[in-house]
């Protein structure tokens, strides 16, 4: 028997053409969409000191897609 997490999953999403960043949660029952509002911010790394303070911690590599960058996270107990 195989068993699915049921865990949320996260992502750090940061826009640089509108400057600003949004944390993105993803649960395994279909449940996806923004889970933060957007702040605004002007660089990776601004987004990430926010996500910090948020309670989550870069838990990948950026990736660069056609309208934001993305890093999966881990959310701090």
């Amino acid at each position: 028997m195989t068993t699915t997490s049921t865990e949320p999953s996260y992502e750090l999403c940061y826009d640089p053409r509108d400057q600003d960043m949004l944390i993105y949660r993803s649960i395994p029952a279909g449940i996806c969409g923004p889970f933060s509002n957007h702040v605004p911010c002007k660089s990776r790394e601004q987004a990430e000191r926010i996500a910090f303070g948020m309670g989550y911690l870069i838990n990948g590599a950026w990736e660069t897609h056609t309208n934001y960058d993305s890093a999966e996270l881990t959310r701090m107990s």
